[in-house]
């Protein structure tokens, strides 16, 4: 658990102790720091400016878009104590967890994209010596046999064959 995560958690617990709630406030996103994981925003109702606004608490930054609107949590009523809650328009989630699951986990697993290039361009290559192996048999076949061209068929069928195309297979909006 993060230490950010455990002093809400402390503090909330002293907190409920003294009946003191954690206070929300409807905002527009005026700017995201997305490197410091912060923003600036601007209550709807109060117009009052909040400045360095918490993106997350511990294993989830959410990265809002610029002039959405948005709810922010205070902590103690303290405006120096501000975490987003959540907000109407989202570019970006950073998530950190062991496990993530989404759409009930029906289509298994993310493909890791470099690995399966690398092995589908080793395909690609066995490909190639595979049509290079058959131009050569082909003309042995004719060669030996002296038959009208009996290696033409296998060459056609190898020469059927096509690489596979690396160039659509990464899903960018997902990565991992």
């Amino acid at each position: 658990m993060s230490d950010r995560i455990r002093e809400l958690i402390e503090t909330l617990g002293e907190k409920s102790k003294e009946h003191i709630k954690i206070t929300t406030v409807a905002a527009t996103v005026k700017s995201v720091n997305w490197v410091d994981k912060t923003m600036d925003a601007v209550g709807v109702s109060s117009e009052l400016d909040y400045f360095d606004v918490l993106l997350g608490l511990g294993s989830m930054q959410i990265k809002p878009k610029v002039g959405t609107l948005c709810l922010l949590g205070i902590i103690e009523n303290k405006e120096a104590e501000t975490f987003l809650i959540d907000a109407e328009e989202i570019e970006a989630y950073e998530l950190t967890a062991t496990n993530i699951t989404f759409n009930g986990g029906n289509n298994a697993g993310l493909v890791k994209v470099n690995s399966l290039k690398t092995e589908l361009a080793r395909l690609n290559t066995n490909l190639g010596i595979l049509k290079a192996a058959t131009q050569v048999v082909s003309v042995a076949l004719d060669t030996l046999l002296a038959l009208p061209a009996p290696g033409t068929a296998f060459t056609t069928a190898t020469n059927a064959m096509t690489a596979q195309d690396l160039t659509t297979l990464e899903n960018t909006k997902i990565k991992h």
